[in-house]
């Protein structure tokens, strides 16, 4: 079975405690940023906007994460590196740090 990401197991801690911790869920809806500091260490770039929403029955929302493929133009050594079978990728690491590998 794969491991989630960290962003992932995040996540899955902050909507469990949130389920369980009436004064933890209105902190984090309240204020995200300064919740995810004081209860996870997590600092959120001033630069970066934590929406927190909270579904009901009548009110779901479905999270697409952003995308991973660039619209700029593979560099030469890229397209090589496609073309010989390797692969380039990016991922997104937690929230807001952008990491590619080849």
């Amino acid at each position: 079975m794969a491991t989630a990401n960290p962003r992932q197991e995040l996540e899955t801690q902050v909507a469990e405690r949130a389920a369980q911790d009436a004064a933890f869920r209105s902190r984090l809806m309240s204020n995200p940023a300064d919740t995810l500091f004081q209860e996870f260490n997590i600092s959120v770039p001033q630069s970066a906007k934590v929406t927190v929403l909270e579904e009901s029955a009548d009110n779901f929302y479905l999270i697409l994460t952003a995308p991973t493929v660039s619209s700029d133009k593979l560099s030469d050594e890229q397209l090589e590196s496609v073309a010989g079978g390797g692969m380039f990728g990016c991922g997104l690491q937690l929230f807001w740090t952008m990491s590619c590998s080849n």
